[in-house]
């Protein structure tokens, strides 16, 4: 309930009704909503410290039924200026009171009303007449000079005594003399009790606010014509003198001058013949020669707008639509024009049309509006609105798979009220077309047509209640996992005239069961509620969960469905586990128990290398996050197997995914070209991400996957300034380095970036760098450069597996390097990448089978893989996979001498078997077991790998708590520190949230994040995703979530996890929260 006032020690208050959309249809009690009396037509004017009015807002409140669902509702709110006087007094006007031609007759009718809005007899009111005039002061100006400056100054011109009756009062108003006036009434304690103003034109010495370079003050009698009438202009100027006055528009279509003797004059126009539209009329007045007012400037001007014969552009549209239906039923809409036309119908739930605050298209107003000269392009082709399971897989990263990043059991929801009927003949024959309005739907369909023909456009509207005997409001929480009891609160509004005995019954999906009686039966008066209570166990059962209501009396029911998200209190987790072997076999046990949902177990063998690339492949489709390296990472993989037929690719496929890639990183490049890891970053530095995804659009480029041109262009120019940056640290020089490769690539010359790069190594860095993928990329460059000798002098010096590493950092870790080290061999120096033995390449198989790889040293690995594989490739062996299973069965699941052999096991098997025909030698059989999805179990222990993470439930006071009461704010405050010498940065939070609440917008602003240590915060609909650094000193994060219904609900785990150290991670353990009234 809102609203402002003052009281009468002139403090002013306020107050503020809101209703919700959905009660329009349902019962309410009689006081429950405030509905602000419509007194008298919009011409009534009542006094400023009483007049009431009303406004719909959008508001993004969240209602909540006494239950505590989370249901988004909109609202209407009403404001209304509150008086404390005993009576207020209105005045209604026979005619238009901001253009009153002097003698011409105006009244004013005033009638008084109490606190009930009865009209009442009123005595000893004073009505002060107040003329309102402008004189000339002189002041001192900020700068310290003087100017005169136009203040307004009320004079009391008249006053008189009135009685009002209570049949009102007619009072005629003075209108002898030119000028702006006001009338007050007063009561006898000099309380005012109604004021308004009006405008009196015709020849006088009326004065108006005129500053030295001022307007006029020019007034027309109306604001439309026809052609061919005379426009009556009201001018008011500082002194006499002559003027000109012009219709203009792109143009001059009329003119007239004029002569006038005293400050205020009416002078008239005529409306061109054929001029239709907007137009303007400006008038330019110069001082007489022989007027006192010289401190004025000698020109004074105005332009006032106004519109012609735009009413013959109006088509007459007639549509006409049922006032009330039931849910369910068909909307008829009749609609037919006065001439032959297209038409369009659309029908939208009011409450969607609140989000903008929607309006009726007006194509009369909109082309007839007020508009400056000039030319402007408009389209409509960035109003297309995609579909919004698009716009939110969108909006979670970008690229890979949604399944880990977003909640794949999501509730089955039901489609906005929208319809729309296509562009339509219209003439003056009735049409119609009918929308058949879905069963779930009550609420307020706003009907709206819009016509054109050739000459003239219109458009109308209309309001359809759907309303049915019931109204059935189900408060249902958003997410639960097995094992949570919840309550439901169900409301149910009694439509009909006569108090109803009505059954509300309940039946859910193989989700839910019920606890306690599923049928319940409640005597509702007519419009009245009445909320009932129902309790649900989850199932073991994951997806869209289901709660049908019925409610029936008599020949009456009404249905309504409700749904849930019923999802794991785990997050989605993919195992690569690879190794080789040289001999005829190796069996790999399977001990991980997984959900069937969502569940992928695989299993490949392959004689070559390559054949390792199909695990990381997956692991960089699954991963469950997604800046700007790690989506960069998982197309870079798509785009180097894209040609390898037996991964099962297709072009198209690849394209898609490098498509979306390209439109996520768009979005986070800078003007100056550079890339941020997850939104644009300011200014130029020496950035990793930046390089790294130049080289990735530059070889999609050179596959035949050309990325937008322009970010192409502008990267490339930031990867010159960052070539031409002088480093502050050797990670800092490895970058440049990787830059200068990049451009060199591309064409660029790049002699001088090399020689400046080489005299910072050999000066800070001099026995080491050569020994550094830093020397493979200047090697790489000085071949592309035609600097043979050199560039094969600097390649020698770099070693695979080198022990004596250094510098190695989230960006830089033995993997990668070596990985690259063999890619540019491949590309540059072909000889020496064929004299690397199976001895050699171990340093690269080796890793990658004990997982210590990370989503940019696995792209860089498929790269390495695939090149090494062409060097060795050779006649394949027939290789097979068989299942094991517990009961000592054997099944065979693949085998043949493809390149690589893929096959699904089963849930079932305990082990798998990998088999070749013969006995392999040099670097043997690469075999992968790919296991992803939601464990079955939920960890009862903590984990703590090199990083700790606890979470904490506070009440307001600091205390833990393990119960709260509905609605009640619960403090989350989550503990991480690192567990090893150094901190740990890039580390991931998933902090799943407890079914039944949602986090408080307020306490945590996702995106870019301005918590210490935190550099991005992901909310989602069931958990929220924290990105930071783990320091040896403990870091707090805290913010709130809000429970939403009452009952005992699983409390998940937190994970964590450094995203480019997969041995570290932490885990902390779940537990339970009861929820109570």
């Amino acid at each position: 309930m809102a609203g402002s006032g003052r009281n009468k020690c002139g403090r002013q208050f306020c107050w503020r009704i809101c209703t919700a959309r959905p009660q329009r249809t349902g019962a309410l009690p009689p006081n429950s909503i405030f509905h602000p009396p419509d007194l008298i037509s919009p011409n009534f004017v009542i006094s400023s410290s009483a007049i009431q009015r009303s406004r719909k807002k959008k508001n993004d409140a969240r209602s909540r039924s006494s239950l505590g669902t989370k249901k988004p509702i909109m609202t209407i709110q009403k404001n209304a200026l509150v008086s404390d006087l005993p009576f207020v007094i209105g005045a209604k006007a026979d005619g238009d009171l901001n253009y009153i031609v002097t003698s011409k007759q105006r009244a004013l009718d005033f009638i008084a009303v109490d606190p009930q809005l009865k009209p009442i007899a009123v005595e000893n009111v004073t009505l002060n007449l107040i003329a309102r005039e402008y004189v000339s002061v002189l002041s001192r100006q900020d700068n310290g000079n003087f100017a005169y400056h136009s203040v307004l100054k009320e004079r009391l011109a008249h006053s008189e005594k009135l009685a009002i009756s209570a049949n009102g009062l007619h009072y005629a108003l003075p209108t002898s003399e030119p000028g702006n006036y006001a009338i007050e009434l007063r009561d006898d304690q000099n309380r005012r009790l109604s004021q308004l103003h009006y405008c009196i034109v015709g020849n006088g010495d009326a004065t108006s606010s005129l500053e030295k370079n001022a307007e006029l003050e020019v007034k027309v009698d109306r604001a439309q014509y026809k052609s061919g009438d005379d426009i009556a202009i009201s001018i008011t100027a500082p002194y006499a003198g002559s003027g000109l006055i012009t219709i203009e528009r792109d143009k001059i279509y009329g003119y007239a001058w004029f002569q006038s003797y005293t400050a205020s004059s009416i002078q008239h126009i005529r409306v061109p013949e054929g001029f239709e539209g907007s137009g303007y009329i400006n008038v330019a007045f110069v001082r007489a020669l022989n007027a006192k007012e010289i401190s004025i400037s000698p020109l004074s001007y105005g332009v006032v707008h106004f519109t012609a014969n735009i009413e013959k552009r109006r088509l007459t549209l007639d549509l006409q639509a049922p006032p009330t239906i039931k849910p369910g039923e068909p909307l008829r809409l009749s609609y037919k024009t006065d001439r032959p036309c297209k038409i369009v119908l659309f029908a939208v739930d009011e409450g969607i049309l609140q989000v903008t605050d929607f309006k009726t298209p007006d194509p009369i107003g909109f082309f007839f509006r007020k508009c400056a000269l000039g030319v402007e392009t408009a389209q409509i082709v960035d109003l297309i609105i995609p579909e919004f399971s698009l716009l939110r897989s969108i909006s979670a990263f970008g690229g890979g798979g949604d399944i880990q990043r977003l909640n794949p059991f999501t509730r089955i929801t039901e489609k906005p009220v929208v319809f729309w009927s296509g562009i339509l003949e219209a003439d003056a024959t009735p049409h119609e077309v009918v929308y058949d309005v879905p069963d779930f739907f009550d609420g307020t369909l706003k009907v709206m047509a819009v016509a054109i023909s050739d000459d003239a456009a219109g458009s109308a509207e209309r309001e359809t209640l759907v309303r049915g005997p019931f109204v059935i409001t189900p408060s249902v929480p958003v997410l639960v996992a097995p094992g949570d009891e919840f309550e439901t609160g169900v409301t149910v509004a009694n439509n009909l005239e006569a108090e109803m005995e009505i059954e509300l019954r309940t039946a859910t999906s193989a989700h839910l069961s019920g606890v306690g009686a599923a049928v319940q039966k409640l005597r509702i008066a007519s419009g009245r509620e009445q909320t009932v209570i129902f309790r649900f166990r989850v199932n073991d059962h994951l997806g869209s969960g289901e709660i049908n209501f019925t409610a029936s009396a008599g020949n009456a029911q009404v249905h309504r469905r409700a749904t849930l998200s019923i999802r794991p209190p785990v997050p989605y987790m993919t195992d690569v586990r690879s190794g080789s072997f040289t001999g005829t076999s190796t069996e790999v046990s399977i001990d991980r128990a997984l959900l069937p949902d969502f569940r992928q177990l695989e299993a490949s063998i392959s004689a070559l290398p390559l054949g390792l690339a199909h695990g990381l492949d997956v692991y960089l489709k699954n991963f469950p996050h997604g800046c700007s390296e790690q989506i960069t990472s998982a197309a870079f993989c798509r785009l180097l197997l894209a040609d390898e037929v037996d991964f099962g690719l297709n072009r198209a496929e690849v394209s898609a995914q490098l498509e979306k890639t390209f439109t996520t990183l768009r979005r986070r490049q800078n003007d100056q070209g550079g890339f941020g890891y997850w939104a644009p970053e300011n200014g130029v530095h020496i950035s990793f991400v930046s390089v790294y995804v130049m080289d990735f659009l530059s070889q999609a480029k050179a596959a035949g996957f050309p990325p937008p041109s322009e970010m192409f262009t502008t990267g490339l120019r930031n990867l010159q300034t960052i070539a031409g940056r002088e480093p502050s640290a050797f990670s800092d020089a490895r970058i440049v380095a990787y830059a200068i490769y990049v451009l060199t690539h591309e064409g660029v010359v790049t002699t001088n970036y090399i020689l400046n790069l080489r005299d910072y190594l050999d000066k800070y860095r001099a026995p080491d760098w050569p020994k550094d993928v830093t020397g493979v990329y200047l090697a790489g460059a000085l071949k592309l450069l035609h600097q043979d000798e050199e560039a094969e002098r600097l390649i020698a010096k770099y070693r695979l597996g080198d022990p004596r590493i250094f510098d190695w950092n989230d960006f830089c870790q033995p993997l990668g390097a070596d990985s690259q080290y063999i890619a540019i061999l491949a590309r540059h120096f072909p000889a020496r990448l064929r004299q690397i033995s199976a001895k050699e390449f171990e340093k690269i198989s080796r890793p990658i089978g004990e997982g210590e790889f990370n989503t940019l040293s696995a792209a860089y690995a498929v790269a390495a893989l695939k090149a090494y594989s062409k060097v060795v490739a050779q006649n394949l062996p027939e290789l097979s996979i068989v299942e094991l299973r517990e009961n000592k069965t054997e099944t065979r699941l693949k085998s043949g001498t493809k390149l690589l052999q893929r096959a699904d096991f089963s849930a079932r098997a305990k082990a798998l078997r990998f088999r070749a025909s013969m006995s392999i030698g040099g670097p043997g059989a690469f075999f992968q077991v790919i296991e992803a999805g939601f464990d079955g179990t939920v960890p009862d222990q903590a984990l703590a790998d090199g990083l700790e993470v606890y979470r904490e439930f506070l009440d307001r006071n600091s205390r833990a708590v393990t119960q709260t009461h509905l609605g009640e704010a619960v403090h989350v405050r989550l503990h991480m520190r690192s567990l090893k010498p150094i901190a740990l940065t890039n580390v991931a939070i998933i902090d799943l949230l407890p079914g039944g609440f949602e986090v408080v917008d307020s306490s945590l602003r996702p995106g870019v994040s301005s918590i210490h240590g935190i550099d991005y915060v992901d909310v989602r609909e069931d958990r929220v995703v924290f990105f930071g650094t783990a320091s040896r000193s403990a870091l707090q994060i805290d913010y709130d979530i809000k429970s939403c219904n009452r009952g005992e609900f699983i409390v998940p785990p937190v994970f964590a996890q450094s995203m480019y150290d997969r041995g570290v991670k932490g885990r902390s353990v779940g537990g339970r929260i009861i929820v109570t009234e």
